[in-house]
This record gives structure tokens, C-alpha cells and sequence, in this order.
């Protein structure tokens, strides 16, 4: 009778879409790396655009996300993403950024060329007092830093990460604040604390 309880106790599991996943899936995870649609990936860029404008982002399926989908055949999503905040930064004194802070005019060929190099990679500071940069990249001190200062940093120098993470489920919180924990552990530098492959696993389900 136990036997057949535990059977019908693992089809239950099977059958939830969050459910607890096995030490061995767990040590896999690093190594998945999710496979993206282009939309998807275009998408993830113009929700970025979104949240810094505080307007509802365009949509990738559209005519206005077409220099977007052809600068994703050249470069990854997680270089447009740095590139879109590298621009919002860039032209924050300028009383035009948010009539040309737009697709047509971010994603032309010519552009992202001439601007992809001075990009710094997952550095785009966006908050009003961001850490500073040694904070940022230095390995941890756990002596000095709290885990709970070095979350709270984690989640807010991207503002992808902290608007998403807030329309996560519980279950999905859980997994993106284990692997902070662990990487704070380790005494990773917080700007390593996070992917963005990692982070639109969980939040798009597939772990």
C-alpha cells in the first residue's frame, strides 16, 4: 500500500508545473542554457525599453522591432540590453531622450557599431545613488557585507532583474534568492551574482 501512496504522490509532482526539482536537476541547471526565439529575445530588450521609459514596451512581433531582430543575428540579448540602459544613461540630460529613445532610431546598423565598445557589460548604472564600482566588482567580504545588502544590490543595478523578479511566484523567488545566496557564499563580486540565461530560465519556467 506505501508503494502505491509514494506512486501516486510522484504523479502529483510530476504533474506541477513549479514543483521541487531533484538534487541532480538542481546541479544541471548551470549548465542548461535556454534556447530563445528571436522574438523572445527581442522581447526581453524591449521590456527593458519599457521599464525605463514607464510606458508599456513594444512588442517584438511588430514592424517597429525589425533593426532590433536583425542587430540580434550580430549580437546577443544581453549586449542590447547593457546597450539600451548604456544609451538611457548617455542622453539623460537630454530634454529629446525619451522622443528618441526607440527602436528605429537605438537599433540602426551604423550605430550600434560605432557604440557597442564603449558598452561596459552588465555595468549600466540606473540607480539615483548606484554602489560604487569597487563594491560592485570586488570579490565579497562577508564580514563587511550582509546578505542582505548584497541582495538588495543584486536586484536593484538592473532594473530587468528587480521588475521582474517582483512579478515572480513564490517558487521561482525562491530559486533566483538560492542562487544569490550561494554566489554570496562563494564570495562572488555582486555583479556576478546573477545571470541573465539563468534568471529568464526561472522566470520563463523551464527550471
Amino acid at each position: 500500500m506505501s508503494g502505491i501512496k509514494n506512486r501516486g504522490s510522484q504523479t502529483h509532482r510530476e504533474k506541477t508545473k513549479y514543483h521541487r526539482p531533484s538534487e541532480n536537476k538542481k546541479e544541471s541547471m548551470d549548465q542548461e542554457t535556454i534556447k530563445l526565439t528571436v522574438n523572445e529575445k527581442a522581447q526581453m530588450v524591449l521590456d527593458e525599453m519599457g521599464i525605463l521609459l514607464n510606458k508599456k514596451p513594444i512588442q517584438a512581433n511588430t514592424k517597429r522591432a525589425t533593426l532590433l531582430k536583425h542587430r540580434l543575428k550580430e549580437f546577443d540579448e544581453t549586449q542590447m540590453v547593457d546597450y539600451v540602459k548604456h544609451f538611457w544613461v548617455k542622453w539623460k540630460d537630454w530634454e529629446l531622450r525619451n522622443d528618441y529613445f526607440r527602436p528605429e532610431t537605438l537599433f540602426q546598423k551604423g550605430r550600434v557599431w560605432d557604440e557597442i565598445d564603449s558598452v561596459q557589460l552588465q555595468e549600466a548604472y540606473l540607480d539615483p545613488a548606484p554602489a560604487s564600482e569597487s563594491f560592485r566588482k570586488d570579490p565579497v567580504n562577508k564580514t563587511e557585507i550582509s546578505f542582505e545588502i548584497y541582495r538588495r544590490e543584486v536586484l536593484r543595478p538592473s532594473r530587468f532583474f528587480g521588475y521582474h523578479f517582483k512579478r515572480m511566484n513564490e517558487y521561482q523567488k525562491k530559486l533566483i534568492e538560492s542562487r544569490i545566496r550561494n554566489n554570496y557564499e562563494d564570495g562572488k563580486p555582486i555583479y556576478q551574482a546573477l545571470s541573465i540565461t539563468f534568471f529568464e530560465q526561472v522566470r520563463k519556467g523551464t527550471q
